[in-house]
């Protein structure tokens, strides 16, 4: 269980609901968003943790496979 109260399944249902296959994931120290490199759809995704939705997605070229 992460500092906000999620478990780590908790935090793959909101990586499934996400139309594409979540390749690499990275969750902000703070715990407050959760970012996915989707190589399929060729950009990253940013989910609030709080209200687990997706609140953007950057386009980054394609097949994203890493997040620093």
């Amino acid at each position: 269980m992460d500092r906000r109260g999620f478990t780590l399944i908790e935090i793959l249902v909101v990586i499934v609901v996400i139309p594409v296959l979540a390749s690499l994931v990275r969750l902000e120290p703070d715990g407050g968003r959760l970012h996915t490199a989707d190589g399929r759809s060729n950009s990253v995704s940013v989910i609030d943790t709080k209200t687990r939705k997706v609140i953007a997605a950057v386009p980054v070229g394609e097949r994203p496979n890493d997040l620093l």
